[in-house]
């Protein structure tokens, strides 16, 4: 069995812990998955803040928590963002952003474009998306 060594000081009273930590299987760990939305009657910066209410009310607190839900900014421009979320939760996602039609007094509409478990996936649809305009 293969084990990590953690090591904690106390700085208080000048104390080692030495703390043995059984590694996780590469299957057991947490699996992220890429979600790319497209948001169609407004941008990314002027609806964030009603949109992720909206996707946090479907959710519930507790299961937005335990979802891994985070949004990857520096690939959010325009009309198009990328949310990061654990694999078990794609589904619920997708299926809260059916029920998000208003922001800010604006009728909006939500569409999911890929699911991907890479960020070069993600890109490569953005660019084809960008080029030959909407689908």
């Amino acid at each position: 069995m293969v084990y990590k060594c953690v090591i904690l000081k106390n700085y208080i009273n000048s104390v080692e812990i030495l703390i043995l930590m059984k590694l996780l299987k590469p299957t057991s760990r947490e699996k992220k998955r890429y979600v790319l939305l497209k948001i169609d009657g407004c941008s990314w910066e002027e609806c964030k803040p009603e949109i992720l209410r909206q996707i946090k009310s479907f959710f519930g607190e507790f299961l937005y928590g335990i979802s891994g839900f985070f949004v990857v900014e520096n690939l959010s421009k325009g009309s198009f963002y990328v949310i990061k979320i654990e694999r078990k939760y794609v589904d619920l996602l997708r299926a809260s952003t059916i029920f998000i039609n208003k922001a800010n007094n604006q009728k909006v509409r939500v569409r999911s474009l890929l699911v991907s478990g890479t960020l070069l996936k993600i890109k490569q649809k953005i660019k084809e998306v960008n080029l030959n305009g909407s689908k």
